[in-house]
């Protein structure tokens, strides 16, 4: 009997959301809300007038028969980028076996070939209705990359079937099934040349263009993101330039020399975590393949041995490198270097270092970059918008994104124009930043900055009384410095109105031991009351030690490392400013509070009157983020092991004030996106904000990360939850509440002309509808001044939104007002960032959440010598698993700003 790989995998629910409706779109108003500019975007219009009436999707499904199983080639195999390339390769030769093999089935009746769209899954778009289909491929036809994606295939059968008709005329055009359709059509001539593509990125390679090295065998590649949505009255393709570090591609031995020299292969910490689950391939073999690496052997080609089975017969030992050199009559050159271990399930195979190639194509993680080379890579991917809008303008034209002619979309009569697109905007009014004494003065460079004077005391400054500890890690400071800097940093604070004295500080000397910072910390509960660290760098493990043991504990930490405790000694300050500002919010002070811009009244006296309740003690903001773990090994997949990692989901809410954030973390089932579970979260948050303000919010708006339009609608449902905590905090309560959807990754960029060509636009730079979805309630912002690169926008939708029995729901106008003032709220900076503040603090809080699991993990087997996660942290099969580990894992500071 048949099994299919998906039975071992969590069952994800498939619910249809077609019929959810969201929020309709909203225009501007008509009073000002700030001076307005002329903008240059990074999108070029699809022309679609002369379009065929309709395209046709299908499904073109290609099934491998094992001798035990069936599979999907389309999802066979795990989301690492060699393994996702290789499956991309297998799918287009297989494609084109079939489309050969039955040319005049797929021709539509034309003479001519028409080109079709393959979208390197499952789905066949064409101008016209294909007729199903079925039928097999002989095994001597069928590609290598098939045989090393799926071992022993009995059988290929395939399949074509007839999904839908897709109008492409009038608005239809611009529906997400249409947009899909062209999304497929352009990037199919871009298989024709030399680019490795990934979902919506591409990355350009061509020999004449060498690659930029970077250290420990890597490179980095020039690429593009591409996306085609509606803006304006337009449809347009929107191309970002963009830079990715990858492996380089040879020898695997060569790699590791790059990394750290011959002499540290087998004995390097972190060279071990950066071949883990790296793809290589066999260079010995006949038929050559690619696998993920598990890790270094214990054991060298001349320590291992094993039985080898004779044609006579006969059983003999022998080792690694005596049978390479009988069978393939190779003698080692490295026979002394460790082995390769491959593992699939309880199966392990063992392979000479130097016969193994680093295959093609694959992106560096987070994980495996150091400080240095991600500063390096921050540095290039920083361009200013001349040479930014030069890149996409090359890119495109690498692509035939540039008006080219381009025979896939020419069959749906689609042509993409050489005219960029320009939208007005408005800079929006800043709003009003108050401190204890007053309006903050304004930054002379910077009008968007406000300055933290001498004069300026904190709206709430912290008391903190009781003993506090100065940790010097491994000396990087004397005992006499440390003083210093604790004086100057006190008094800095004093200044502002903190009751914090440096006479209760005893300053501790301690080395980067997890063990000795644990008993530490724990031998100060209930006398500490907090603790400071002095490191050298931000690249050990202190950083994450401290806030695993400050959860754990209770007791706040403050974590500062050498560059800029420097500044501290010089007495700079803006470095003792901004540390103190922190270190109130963690004590639970509140620095400043918002108002509403003052311009209004005198611009917009309608908007004037109704800001008044913008930042009232009766409404909330709060943030809801969402983060995964990375993808799991192909290596794991394959072997049936559950993704052990959970995702995390970060709150924030304000509660007395805009400036005033609590906050904490949960977790749920690995790479689930909805919240499933939050009820019970919101009703906390609810009574904590009744217990701190009196009453409960009467209008509440949510910013909630996001990644497309696709899931708007999913997301849109989590309303529901909202509603259900509402009924239970209280009968008969009814908030005003909207869900908004903060989208950073999406594909805007835009630009202002200048004296010297484009430059970035003023912060606080808001589109106007022109320059956003018209089928969507959305703004796109850019809060933020971009000093080093080109600013971001952040594409802000609309996908939920309720009038409660009291409250008001707020107009588009509004929205984009109070999102830029929110940018201003986090409390440690004297400038907007580029998020509001209560979905910038629920990211943080998500990450601290994750990096706390990941310290708890690496704790124990520090303790321990264990591998994989302690017992308590391991799913148990019971239902109430992750709010256990919820449970295990939180913190125990309650109501303050403990991530700032």
């Amino acid at each position: 009997e048949m099994e299919n790989d998906e039975s071992k995998r969590p069952i994800r629910r498939r619910v249809d959301y077609d019929h959810i409706k969201l929020p309709e779109p909203q225009g501007a108003g008509s009073e000002p809300i700030g001076e307005r500019i002329n903008t240059f975007l990074n999108a070029y219009v699809v022309d679609t007038h002369a379009s065929v009436d309709a395209g046709y999707k299908h499904e073109l499904v290609f099934n491998a028969i094992t001798t035990k199983r069936e599979f999907a080639v389309h999802s066979k195999g795990g989301k690492d980028d060699s393994i996702k390339l290789l499956r991309h390769r297998c799918l287009k030769k297989l494609v084109a076996i079939v489309m050969t093999k039955h040319a005049a089935h797929f021709s539509g009746g034309d003479e001519n070939t028409i080109p079709l769209g393959f979208d390197n899954g499952c789905a066949l778009y064409a101008p016209y209705q294909i007729e199903p289909l079925d039928g097999d491929i002989p095994l001597t036809d069928l590609p290598e990359e098939l045989m090393e994606l799926i071992h022993g295939i009995k059988e290929l059968r395939y399949s074509v079937s007839f999904v839908e008709r897709i109008s492409l005329k009038g608005q239809d055009v611009a529906m997400r099934t249409a947009i899909q359709l062209i999304d497929v059509a352009s990037w199919m001539k871009l298989d024709r040349t030399r680019h490795i593509q990934f979902d919506n990125k591409a990355y350009y390679t061509s020999t004449k263009c060498p690659d930029d090295r970077m250290e420990g065998g890597k490179v980095v590649k020039n690429g593009f993101a591409k996306s085609i949505r509606p803006i304006g009255t337009h449809l347009a393709l929107q191309i970002d330039g963009k830079v990715s570090p990858f492996f380089k591609s040879q020898q695997l031995i060569e790699f590791c020399e790059d990394f750290c020299g011959q002499r540290e292969i087998g004995r390097n910490r972190q060279l071990d975590q950066q071949i883990k689950n790296l793809c290589v391939q066999t260079t010995h073999l006949p038929h050559n393949r690619i696998f993920q690496i598990k890790g270094f052997h214990r054991m060298n080609a001349n320590e291992m041995k094993f039985d080898l089975k004779e044609e006579s017969g006969e059983v003999r030992t022998t080792t690694v490198a005596q049978y390479f050199e009988e069978k393939y009559k190779m003698r080692l050159r490295y026979p002394d270097l460790p082995l390769i271990e491959e593992r699939v399930g309880s199966k392990a195979s063992y392979h000479p270092i130097e016969v193994l190639y680093v295959v093609e194509g694959q992106r560096v993680s987070n994980t495996k970059s150091s400080s240095l080379m991600i500063a390096d890579l921050i540095k290039r991917a920083q361009k200013r918008p001349p040479e930014l809008f030069k890149l996409i303008e090359e890119q495109a034209y690498k692509a035939y994104l540039d008006g080219s002619k381009h025979e896939f979309l020419e069959a749906y009569k689609f042509r993409i124009t050489n005219k960029q697109l320009t939208s007005s905007a408005d800079v929006v009014f800043s709003p009003t930043v108050l401190t204890a004494s007053g309006k903050a003065s304004d930054d002379m460079k910077f009008p968007e900055k406000w300055k933290l004077g001498n004069m300026d005391r904190f709206i709430q400054p912290a008391k903190c009384s009781g003993d506090m500890y100065c940790i010097v890690f491994e000396r990087c400071y004397s005992d006499r410095d440390a003083e210093q800097a604790i004086d100057n940093l006190f008094n800095a604070g004093k200044q502002r109105g903190m009751d914090i004295s440096s006479r209760n500080v005893k300053i501790i000397s301690m080395t980067s031991s997890l063990e000795e910072l644990r008993m530490f910390m724990f031998s100060k509960i209930g006398k500490a009351s907090a603790v400071i660290g002095f490191t050298a760098t931000n690249t050990d493990c202190v950083h994450e030690n401290l806030k695993l043991f400050e959860a754990e504990t209770g007791i706040v930490t403050l974590h500062c490392t050498k560059k800029v405790i420097d500044q501290v000694l010089q007495g700079k300050p803006l470095a003792c400013g901004n540390i103190m500002m922190k270190f109130n919010q963690k004590l639970g002070g509140i620095n400043f509070k918002i108002a509403p811009p003052q311009e209004l009244a005198k611009y917009s006296p309608h908007l004037a009157e109704s800001s008044k309740s913008w930042f009232v003690k009766t409404r909330m903001f709060m943030g809801l983020y969402v983060s995964h773990a990375g993808p799991q090994s192909y290596a794991d997949r394959s072997a049936g092991i559950a993704q052990s990692e959970p995702t995390v989901v970060g709150l924030s809410f304000t509660t007395e004030m805009a400036t005033k954030h609590d906050g904490w973390w949960w977790m749920q089932e690995p790479g689930e996106n909805l919240i499933l579970d939050m009820v019970d979260h919101i009703v906390k948050a609810l009574r904590v904000f009744r217990e701190a303000t009196g009453a409960l919010p009467e209008d509440i708006v949510v910013y909630r990360n996001g990644k497309s339009e696709g899931e708007f609608k999913a997301l849109s449902t989590e309303s529901s939850q909202f509603e259900k905590a509402f009924s239970l905090v209280q009968d008969n309560y009814k908030p005003t509440i909207t869900i908004i959807v903060t989208c950073v990754g999406s594909n805007y960029r835009m630009a202002l002309e200048g004296g010297r060509g484009f430059d970035n636009v003023p912060p606080g730079t808001c589109l106007t509808p022109e320059g956003c979805n018209p089928f969507y309630k959305e703004f796109v912002m850019v809060s933020q001044r971009a000093i080093m690169g080109t600013a971001r926008p952040i594409r802000n939708s609309v996908v939920f939104e309720s009038q409660g029995k009291k409250g008001k729901l707020l107009a588009i106008d509004e929205l984009k007002l109070i999102t830029n003032a929110l940018a201003y709220t986090t409390g440690i900076v004297t400038a907007p960032i580029a998020l509001p503040a209560p979905i910038d603090s629920a990211e943080k809080v998500a990450n601290r959440g994750r990096n706390n699991y990941k310290a708890m993990i690496m704790a124990d087997d520090a303790s321990t010598s264990s591998s994989g996660p302690p017992r308590d942290l391991r799913h148990d099969g019971s239902d109430d698993f992750f709010q256990k580990l919820t449970h295990r894992t939180e913190t125990k500071i309650k109501n303050r700003h403990f991530w700032a």
